[in-house]
């Protein structure tokens, strides 16, 4: 691991917090958007949390729990 690549994780974990923190966040987010209501989502489709959950993703320094997490949820709510 680079020191950039290292330096960008620590970023990431004082911004966003730890794995479990960012996996238990988006159980939470999908369990609103199933059970939520009309209103929630309306007022979800916020383009920069979104384009934030695309980055999480698919960012190289994503860990890879929370890159499939996001997957799997971006699934869900296509169906």
């Amino acid at each position: 691991m680079s020191i950039e690549s290292a330096e960008n994780q620590s970023d990431q974990f004082r911004k966003y917090g730890n794995i479990h923190r960012q996996l238990r966040a988006l159980t939470i987010l999908d369990f609103l958007v199933q059970n939520a209501g009309e209103r929630f989502l309306r007022d979800f489709a916020d383009e920069a949390l979104l384009e934030r959950l695309r980055i999480a993703a698919t960012d190289s320094v994503s860990d890879p729990l929370v890159k499939q997490k996001c997957k799997q949820i971006f699934g869900q709510w296509a169906t």
